[in-house]
């Protein structure tokens, strides 16, 4: 077959490619490449979005599955193991950033009330109490919080400069733990260590692990007891995987006094993690625990309000669907209406993650307005037509 001849078989198969109904399972459902009010992203970010549908009727986990906008790249995003169930939605974020991680729900696993080893800062205390090998047997235990002259002390324990407290916990399987936040109320500053490696610190500037006789960098007062919220810490995904254990973990807490004259001090350290699947392997999150907002996925590229084409491709590389769209104003939409099916709209009112089948839809956009004058000054009255 000579090179013209191939060229034009090839051009001719993907010519009548496009117009065949691909068998696919998941679908592209709705779009909506101006976003500017209709709903925020992760970040609080009012970005692009494509909705997808699973047509099955049985649950499909979209783990290797890749959503593009240029067909020579298909997996421009790929989506990690996620379980979409029959008739259900995902939404994800044409954000220019990549965000693979959804975390289902969050569970405490180290409560500050809960029982801690714990000791007060001296010259004996070994350096090496932060560290998960380190033996603390000889340490005392107490509930938390540990602290002294503020009322919010589980434990009471004599001023001192500084209080050390370790806790340690079980992680069964590392690959659930999507996030964590640690929350700390304190008086007055804090370095916190989990396995011997920071996560947090304030109202300390000496850089390293302070000595046990360094000094909070001013007055920081306990916020709890006064009906105020903890200090929260994100703690990186990235870096949260490199230093969580499967099996035994040690959250270890200093807490400093600003002064060796001061009476009171607080440490009241919590350990929430953000969870993959569904159940319980701690405990329930604080009431007083604000979950973040929505979580969705976000790819590494925007959309065109022009219109262009959207292609989801499955992990064995073939393609699942394409989406075609051409100009849509701002907070509008283009999706199937009823959902899955081969019947699309336009839409004033979108309805991303949810259904499409109570929307109002319409066919297309009106053109300009038509005048039958021109404009100008008239001296007389005039009969305007609009077509």
């Amino acid at each position: 077959m000579n090179t013209q001849l191939m060229r034009s078989f090839f051009w001719g198969f993907i010519f009548l490619f496009s117009f065949v109904e691909l068998p696919a399972q998941i679908l592209f459902n709705e779009v909506c490449p101006s976003n500017v009010s209709v709903i925020q992203n992760s970040n609080g970010k009012y970005d692009d979005w494509i909705e997808l549908y699973n047509k099955n009727s049985s649950t499909i986990n979209l783990q290797g599955y890749g959503l593009s906008d240029d067909i020579a790249r298909p997996y421009r995003f790929t989506f990690p193991s996620y379980n979409l169930a029959a008739g259900q939605r995902v939404l994800v974020f044409a954000a220019d950033t990549t965000n693979e991680i959804i975390v289902n729900h969050y569970e405490m696993a180290v409560n500050a009330l809960s029982s801690w080893k714990y000791k007060t800062g001296s010259n004996s205390l070994d350096t090496n109490w932060r560290n998960n090998s380190f033996n603390d047997a000889s340490w005392s235990t107490g509930n938390g919080g540990i602290g002294n002259a503020d009322g919010d002390d589980n434990t009471t324990i004599p001023a001192s400069i500084s209080v050390m407290m370790r806790k340690t916990f079980t992680v069964s399987d590392t690959s659930q733990i999507l996030k964590a936040i640690f929350f700390m109320d304190y008086d007055d500053g804090f370095v916190a260590y989990l396995n011997g490696v920071e996560i947090a610190r304030a109202n300390i500037t000496s850089t390293g692990r302070p000595s046990w006789n360094t000094l909070a960098s001013s007055s920081h007062e306990a916020q709890m007891y006064q009906g105020l919220r903890a200090d929260s810490f994100f703690i990186d995904p990235t870096f949260l995987k490199t230093v969580l254990r499967q099996g035994s973990n040690v959250l270890a807490v200093e807490t400093h006094d600003v002064s060796t004259s001061s009476t009171d001090m607080s440490s009241i350290p919590y350990l929430i993690f953000g969870m993959k699947n569904s159940g319980i392997t701690y405990s329930a999150v604080p009431t007083w625990f604000l979950s973040p907002s929505q979580e969705y996925f976000s790819a590494h590229f925007k959309l065109t309000k022009s219109g262009e084409t959207l292609y989801v491709t499955n992990p064995g590389g073939t393609l699942d669907d394409q989406l075609t769209y051409t100009q849509i104003e701002t907070d509008n939409s283009y999706g199937r209406k009823p959902d899955g099916t081969n019947t699309w709209c336009y839409m004033s009112s979108p309805s991303p993650g949810t259904s499409n089948n109570a929307a109002t839809c319409y066919s297309g956009y009106a053109g300009i307005p038509i005048f039958n004058k021109v404009s100008d000054f008239y001296l007389t009255t005039q009969s305007i037509t609009l077509s």
